[in-house]
């Protein structure tokens, strides 16, 4: 018997996150940095009210997305960062747009249960939904609702945070040295130009120590025209293993998981969730999702503990190569996903 309770997800209109918005390139950038510099500041500041005072209430961490905006617009213009700390925010403001991430549907659900079972009475579960939602041109990302399943299997769900935030890639993001070489030979790079790279940095290395890195072997090389396809090689694959991060106090349902890197330029789709224990006890929330990036498909893994700290993978090996994720059998197994260090892997 299937009963169909009185709980429907539905696309929305009204939830919205912030993204940059750079209109043309530098020359425009340019020009908008330009007039802002030479409003007067009691002009620059009544404006700023006006934006905050129609914008601000309906979600929380708006000054720091002006900010981070305004930042991302003055690296096309580095003589603009000296403008006062009114204008720039005020510059944030013209370079931010707002995204209706629901807007066309919000579907595909995955349920797993809640890493914080406290407080729920031990006939009930408390849970984690992930659902795909879809905005303006079918881009697609990954929000979370959270609720409890009773003893008669009714389901109450939490209510939906007031402000949804778009989760921002952690800076402190570390790699491993072995896999990170291992994922570079994979995709058939110049193996020379790794090593060159891969001599300057510890077993265990950030992405800006890693960007020292590269400057260092494009200074010590006379002739480095050979290097550049690798080092873009590298930043790439650095760019797609990112890790995001949620404060404490905020809730999972206000999160949202916007594509980040150039694989996911069009979407994050499909999260399927798992609750993986290990032989220790230890407890990992496992998903694969399909990132698409307008002509291409590839599967990928996110990981996490508490659903506050996310660490998104590339896959490595032969086996991954489409949106069907192939398994080789070997012997009596089958190629199995698992993960080492802070990059995933298809072990065969």
């Amino acid at each position: 018997m299937v009963t169909r309770l009185p709980v429907k997800f539905t696309a929305d209109d009204r939830w919205v996150v912030t993204r940059p918005f750079m209109p043309g390139g530098e020359i425009r950038v340019r020009r908008v940095l330009d007039r802002i510099a030479k409003m007067s500041s009691s002009e620059a500041s009544a404006v700023l009210r006006q934006v905050e005072t129609q914008f601000a209430s309906r979600r929380c961490w708006f000054e720091a997305e002006l900010r981070s905006h305004f930042e991302q617009a003055v690296a096309m213009v580095p003589q603009r960062r000296d403008l006062d700390p009114t204008k720039q925010l005020l510059a944030g403001a013209y370079f931010t747009m707002e995204y209706a991430f629901a807007s066309a549907a919000l579907f595909n659900p995955s349920i797993v249960s809640h890493p914080d079972q406290t407080g729920i009475a031990e006939d009930s579960l408390r849970f984690v939904m992930s659902l795909r939602a879809t905005g303006e041109g079918h881009i697609s990302s990954i929000v979370f609702r959270t609720g409890v399943i009773g003893p008669r299997h009714e389901i109450v769900f939490d209510p939906p945070a007031e402000h949804r935030h778009r989760m921002r890639v952690s800076p402190d993001r570390r790699y491993d040295r072995n896999l990170f070489r291992r994922k570079l030979m994979e995709m058939v790079v110049e193996e020379q130009a790794v090593e060159l790279v891969l001599a300057n940095v510890a077993d265990s290395f950030t992405f800006v120590e890693l960007e020292h890195a590269i400057e260092n072997a494009y200074h010590d090389q006379a002739d480095s025209n050979w290097l550049c396809e690798t080092m873009d090689s590298m930043t790439w694959l650095a760019r797609e293993n990112y890790q995001l991060k949620l404060p404490p106090e905020a809730d999972l349902s206000e999160m949202v998981v916007f594509p980040q890197s150039d694989n996911e330029s069009m979407g994050i789709e499909d999260l399927r969730l798992v609750r993986f224990v290990d032989d220790d006890y230890q407890v990992t929330y496992y998903g694969t999702y399909s990132a698409y990036n307008g002509t291409q498909v590839l599967p990928q893994l996110m990981a996490t503990k508490d659903f506050h700290q996310l660490n998104m993978h590339t896959l490595n090996g032969a086996c991954v190569q489409n949106k069907g994720l192939l398994c080789s059998h070997v012997g009596s197994g089958i190629a199995i996903g698992c993960v080492r260090g802070s990059m995933a892997k298809i072990c065969i």
